[in-house]
């Protein structure tokens, strides 16, 4: 059952199967605010999403099929720690998968690339699917907000996980999961857009990328005497 407020853009789904409010936070301030409160900046997640997304267009017909994907995947992590690691985040790697991290707040961030983000109608799908790791974040995730977790028990997990999720079609989305099954996640307890369908439509661009905007550099090259 989805109920809209009336007062800011903000939409609650109320889940039988674990009785948690869930919110998807699409309002510009609303966002700023969430997103400030985890310890990220829009700008610097958008720049991740920037090049994630240009990455992926980089892969051609010659390519192996999943090309675009792991293009995506390996530049989006890299834009991530470069983006983020310093005095509050660090890079980490946890049952062979790339995050950022914050020990000070219990936090990671992972990367994944979905079907399609920020989208009212769908939850973002895992284009390749989610596998042990992601299974052990939703469990740890479950214990942060005491509820209870379908499946085997685990010990004790005190790290919250939020994945950015980055659609093939340029969408973003912070997402914080509590449940992964089948390789696909579901029970997503907070989701923060990034990048909507909306703003793909409308004069948003990526980084203002375009060939216009690339710089004209001469480079002389001479022979060795």
């Amino acid at each position: 059952m989805l109920i809209y407020s009336t007062t800011i853009d903000v939409v609650i789904i109320n889940t039988v199967s674990l009785m948690q409010d869930f919110a998807v936070l699409t309002d510009e301030i609303e966002t700023e605010v969430r997103l400030n409160e985890i310890g990220l900046e829009k700008s610097k997640l958008i720049e991740v999403v920037d090049a994630a997304f240009i990455a992926r267009a980089n892969a051609t017909d010659h390519h192996p099929k999943n090309a675009g994907g792991m293009f995506s995947w390996l530049d989006g992590v890299r834009q991530m720690r470069d983006s983020f690691v310093g005095d509050k985040w660090q890079s980490s790697r946890h049952s062979s998968v790339d995050y950022i991290e914050c020990p000070t707040d219990m936090v990671r961030i992972g990367f994944c690339n979905v079907v399609v983000a920020a989208s009212i109608e769908h939850d973002p799908e895992p284009v390749s699917p989610r596998r042990n790791s992601a299974i052990e974040s939703c469990y740890a995730n479950c214990q942060q907000y005491g509820l209870p977790h379908m499946g085997e028990k685990k010990q004790n997990d005190p790290w919250k996980t939020y994945y950015l999720m980055v659609g093939e079609d340029g969408t973003a989305e912070l997402s914080l999961p509590l449940k992964c099954e089948s390789g696909k996640f579901y029970e997503l307890v907070e989701r923060i857009f990034l990048v909507t369908q909306d703003d793909l439509d409308s004069d948003f661009s990526f980084d203002d990328v375009s060939e216009s905007s690339e710089p004209e550099i001469e480079i002389e090259i001479k022979r060795k005497t």
